[in-house]
């Protein structure tokens, strides 16, 4: 709505109501009645040593909400000393001597919470679900190795989401927005209040008010957020290998890898768009590589090599046992920084701690700042009452990550028939690679933007080896 003209006919619309109270229904949530989750799967043997196999699944979304207690909760605030401490109010028998405040439950009616910001969930009663579906071919090799291709991938949708329910409309966000002709002061400047003395104790309750508090849908309110709206989705595409030989003459192992892309719609970026945005998800990993060996030596009785009946012998070279666990995968997408335009590509060729991203940004005030190798500004300060149009996450620009490696070797010894000592040698992060697994200074007024403060420390822990021993009897 508009600024008002006279106080005397200004009028408000919309209030909180309560479950059972009026018109309204018993319960807070309508029931969902229709949640069947059907599974189903096939496979068939298209040759003695391949196998195709599928599959098709809805499950719902676990999703618990109970709605708000507003009116039918209240704190007595705690009154320690009415004498600057000297004396105590109350006793320990009676530390409220003035008696509790009462909830006043529903009495209020539209009044309740006038001047503060309550929320509401989505009365719908909706529950968000998943298809989940996957197709693929296994085949076996010689050698005890079995090879495996699958695509695998997965929509859901009904997801809760919350929004802004009391924003300004685009038409008055307009009138603050320089972009499109309007000036800032229109909507900050004070205006005459028409809750002036009607809500004591809030911040509407002086003799002005910003106009813009006034042109909300429910300018009685300071804020109104709606919870649980089921309307976001989730989008996922993924080719799974993996490689797989069973143990055999000691060794075995496994490896795969996950090519992927998995896309969201959960936020919005502004509350007066119509939809969610589609985004990256922020834990996308595009490429995700994992090799676990297991190798026994072939040592001792019974093994090709030093198979000697000498008890010491045998005891000291059996039993010896390396294992390991490599993995390499992308780095997650970096968050694209609020309170700026990206007008520009930021990304850049070989990106270093000092420059993790093109940060020429064009500030309020029409300089440039923070140019990269001469490359035109990526981004431009946002101005105050403006949309945002620019995505939460980048999908080009991706958080420095690296291998990680962990090994294991470990030694078994028979003593007699029932007592065996086990040794244990275990090096985590064996190449002692530091991890960066945070974002780079994303704030564009700092004079760090776009900087990867690696003094801050390495988000996974440093080399760690590790000794251990146990008798198993």
């Amino acid at each position: 709505m508009d600024r008002p003209g006279p106080i005397s006919n200004y009028k408000v619309n919309g209030g909180i109501g309560f479950t059972g109270v009026g018109s309204n229904p018993r319960t807070a949530f309508n029931t969902d009645w229709n949640n069947i989750q059907p599974r189903l799967g096939a496979a068939f043997q298209l040759t003695p040593t391949t196998v195709l196999r599928g599959g098709f699944g809805i499950s719902y979304l676990p999703h618990v909400s109970f709605g708000n207690s507003f009116g039918f909760s209240q704190s007595t605030p705690y009154v320690a000393s009415l004498t600057s401490n000297q004396t105590p109010a109350g006793t320990v028998s009676n530390p409220f001597p003035s008696g509790l405040i009462a909830p006043v439950g529903s009495s209020l009616g539209l009044q309740t919470l006038l001047g503060q910001s309550p929320n509401f969930a989505d009365a719908s009663g909706r529950i968000g679900y998943v298809y989940s579906y996957s197709f693929g071919i296994q085949r076996q090799l010689a050698n005890q190795i079995r090879i495996e291709a699958s695509y695998v991938g997965s929509r859901t949708y009904d997801v809760g989401v919350n929004n802004t329910y009391n924003a300004l409309s685009k038409q008055n966000l307009a009138k603050g927005d320089v972009t499109q002709g309007g000036n800032p002061n229109t909507l900050t400047q004070q205006v005459p209040n028409p809750f002036q003395n009607l809500l004591p104790g809030t911040s509407l309750n002086s003799a002005t008010v910003a106009a813009q508090q006034l042109m909300l849908p429910f300018p009685e309110f300071t804020g109104l957020v709606q919870q649980n709206i089921p309307v976001g989705r989730v989008w996922y595409n993924s080719l799974q290998m993996n490689v797989q030989r069973r143990y055999s003459k000691g060794f075995s192992f496994t490896a795969s890898y996950t090519f992927s892309k998995n896309l969201q719609a959960l936020s919005y970026l502004n509350p007066q768009d119509g939809a969610p945005a589609r985004t990256i998800v922020p834990f996308d990993r595009t490429h995700v590589f994992s090799l676990a060996p297991v190798y026994e030596l072939p040592l001792g009785p019974g093994r090709p090599f030093l198979n000697t009946p000498h008890g010491l012998i045998s005891r000291i070279v059996a039993g010896w046992q390396f294992m390991g666990n490599f993995s390499w995968q992308s780095g997650v997408p970096m968050t694209v920084p609020s309170g700026a335009f990206v007008i520009g590509n930021p990304l850049i060729d070989n990106p270093t701690p000092a420059h993790m991203f093109n940060t020429g940004i064009i500030q309020a005030n029409g300089t440039v700042t923070n140019t990269v190798n001469g490359l035109p500004p990526a981004f431009q300060i946002q101005p105050a009452f403006s949309l945002r149009t620019s995505s939460l996450y980048f999908g080009n620009i991706r958080d420095r990550w690296g291998p990680q490696l962990d090994m294991a070797i470990t030694k078994s010894t028979k003593i007699r028939e029932r007592l065996n000592l086990e040794i244990r040698a275990d090096a985590l992060n064996a190449l002692n690679h530091p991890l960066w697994g945070g974002d780079p200074v994303i704030t564009p007024t700092s004079p760090q933007f776009g900087q990867l403060l690696v003094n801050n420390g390495q988000s996974n822990a440093p080399r760690q080896v590790q000794l251990s021993a146990r008798i198993i009897f």
